[in-house]
């Protein structure tokens, strides 16, 4: 991993600390009460799908137990690790240290991924999750998630966010580039995730919205926690504040998601999805902001 500090990179890292400072005003430089929230669900199970949810239960089962890579990142900076079931395809409630939130196991192929009730669910869950961080006074939590062909719903999700910046872009090319009208997300967040999302994902959105509005930094890293984060500022603009990105790699629909963000991730490293693992990297790049607070000028 390389930390981003160049010169023409110093106008992200600017932005970056006056956020983290405005935040957190008022409060001293020791290190913020941090957390990893790891939602867990699979997506197009009637699909092609070989592994039947065998390889997200397994992953999950060993975040679960504390062998993950993301436990080892999340011991090294302070942090819990919670774990939630929101929709993989297999049953896990003979896991112990999951916590059983699933509202569907496993959204579906094609369109609608999942009903308008299911969607809901899930929102109210990552909502409800979010509550209980706040309530254990986290100042900041970091975002992964666990599960089997997440890039689907990551790419559906952010196109339907996009869609008309996209058709716009085409036809200064000289061509029209027709994408299916799945609704205004701003106006009808519920159908348009029900459509095109995950459950993870979702439920990711409800938990965005609740730190972000309560002072809580959220740090996502991926395109499926930055889907959900560019939903919630679609949704609501005013969370733009509280949402930090941490890496930046060479992926394309995380690409799409950092501009149409106005974001600069100050971190690279090879890995592009580790379930939250590039998460806990960015909360310790908040505590090395948190260590200049009061020497900015």
């Amino acid at each position: 991993m390389k930390f981003d500090r160049k010169e023409s990179h110093k106008s992200g890292w600017d932005v970056m600390q006056d956020k983290v400072f405005s935040l957190y005003k008022n409060r001293g430089q020791e290190p913020l009460r941090k957390a990893l929230v790891v939602f867990c669900g699979d997506t197009a199970v009637d699909g092609v799908n070989k592994t039947q949810g065998r390889l997200s239960f397994n992953e999950a089962a060993v975040i679960s137990q504390g062998y993950g890579p993301v436990n080892a990142a999340a011991r090294r900076i302070n942090a819990p690790v919670y774990l939630i079931d929101i929709g993989l395809q297999k049953d896990t409630t003979a896991i112990s240290g999951i916590l059983h939130q699933k509202v569907i196991h496993g959204t579906h192929h094609g369109y609608p991924a999942m009903d308008k009730e299911t969607a809901e669910r899930a929102v109210s869950a990552g909502m409800a999750v979010a509550q209980a961080v706040i309530r254990q006074g986290i100042e900041a939590v970091g975002l992964g998630h666990v599960g089997e062909r997440y890039m689907l719903s990551a790419l559906a999700v952010t196109t339907a966010a996009l869609h008309q910046r996209l058709e716009n872009a085409t036809r200064k090319n000289g061509y029209r580039l027709h994408l299916k009208e799945v609704g205004n997300l701003a106006e009808n967040p519920l159908e348009v995730l029900a459509a095109t999302g995950s459950t993870e994902i979702v439920a990711m959105f409800g938990f965005i919205t609740v730190c972000a509005k309560n002072g809580v930094a959220v740090v996502f890293d991926d395109a499926v926690s930055g889907a959900a984060a560019l939903a919630a500022t679609i949704v609501y603009p005013e969370v733009l504040s509280g949402i930090f990105p941490s890496l930046a790699y060479d992926e394309p629909v995380h690409k799409m998601q950092m501009q149409a963000l106005h974001m600069e991730p100050m971190l690279h490293y090879g890995i592009t999805g580790g379930a939250g693992l590039g998460a806990a990297a960015g909360l310790s790049l908040l505590d090395r902001i948190m260590m200049n607070y009061g020497k900015a000028e």
